[in-house]
């Protein structure tokens, strides 16, 4: 794809951003705010899968695809397809000047000339090419259609289909497709998560530091590491890293979320939690070949899983199993 450079730009456009977090490492070119360093570019072509021998693209264009074939609501699956066969009637129209094409036609995919699924010479050669400046596209444009719906479709690895894939994604994304109202709404939720994650870190700072130990200890990688005598100050700044993306949890929309669910579990819950996890830290709690987690003292058989072991010890019935791990741990504490 060549960038155009004067395009007249609406205040809605779609485009191709570089997506960059400071707490997110690239070389320290994420320190300047650049994906890439001054001047290079990436470029990219579409992702093409192979399998039994058959290709598939990833265009976003194809509705005998895996990702339309699962729909299971019909109304949906055929809205789906409609409204994919709408943008073939254009590309068509524009590429070929194909007229032939009805979104009902029961033979419309043999009347397709251009942008059918097995026209390798076409798909072979669609690219993305992107650097530190934003991409401007357009929908009217065929060529950025095509680019377009192949982000959508996950056609390109290097660049998120939104903002919120980019930065809640497993994936280390460093570019996403802008389309200004659904990306604008997502930067403002992600804010005011982690805002609201804050503002309760602060008032059990202020209000509940026993609370706030155990918290710290349900969600926090290495859970050990809080004491009864690490202060609270500390405690704070590492929860203040965590909902900020900078612990275990890189997505600070996943991280800030993760904080404020934990706040609202109740102390029994939080402390039996902790009291858990690091019980298995210390391999007082172990998993044995059968898939479930055991006490390796008494041997007994706690669930499946941390969820199972928690609901477990609520049980009054093993209190006095609890009374015994309890002991076990909190002298580490």
């Amino acid at each position: 794809m060549t960038q155009v450079v004067e395009k007249r730009i609406s205040k809605n456009a779609i485009s191709i951003q570089p997506y960059v977090e400071s707490n997110i490492e690239n070389m320290g070119l994420e320190k300047y705010g650049m994906t890439l360093h001054q001047g290079a570019t990436h470029k990219e072509f579409l992702t093409c899968l192979e399998i039994h021998g058959r290709k598939r693209y990833l265009n976003g264009l194809d509705e005998f695809a895996p990702e339309v074939e699962k729909i299971k609501d019909p109304d949906e699956k055929k809205a789906k397809v409609n409204q994919l066969r709408e943008k073939v009637i254009f590309l068509e129209r524009a590429l070929a000047g194909n007229d032939s094409l009805k979104v009902g036609d029961k033979d419309f995919w043999n009347k397709v000339e251009v942008v059918k699924r097995d026209n390798h010479e076409f798909w072979g050669k669609v690219t993305v090419e992107v650097g530190n400046d934003i991409v401007y596209l357009d929908e009217t444009d065929p060529t950025d259609l095509i680019i377009i719906s192949s982000i959508e479709a996950g056609g390109f690895s290097e660049i998120a289909p939104s903002y919120e894939d980019a930065k809640g994604g497993s994936i280390a994304y460093k570019w996403y497709l802008d389309k200004k109202k659904e990306s604008s709404a997502a930067k403002t939720s992600g804010k005011k998560i982690k805002n609201e994650a804050i503002a309760l870190l602060d008032s059990l700072f202020k209000k509940d530091g026993p609370k706030l130990r155990y918290l710290a200890k349900c969600i926090d990688g290495n859970s050990v590491q809080y004491k009864n005598d690490t202060p609270l100050d500390v405690i704070y700044d590492n929860m203040d890293n965590f909902i900020n993306g900078q612990g275990i949890e890189r997505s600070i929309n996943k991280a800030a979320t993760a904080f404020i669910e934990a706040s609202t579990m109740n102390m029994e819950t939080l402390r039996i939690k902790a009291v858990v996890r690091d019980a298995s830290m210390f391999k007082f709690i172990l998993h044995k070949p059968d898939g479930n987690l055991y006490h390796n003292t008494s041997g007994e058989m706690l669930g499946k899983n941390q969820a199972d072991c928690i609901e477990f010890f609520k049980n009054p019935m093993n209190a006095k199993l609890w009374e015994t791990l309890v002991d076990e741990v909190e002298v580490h504490w």
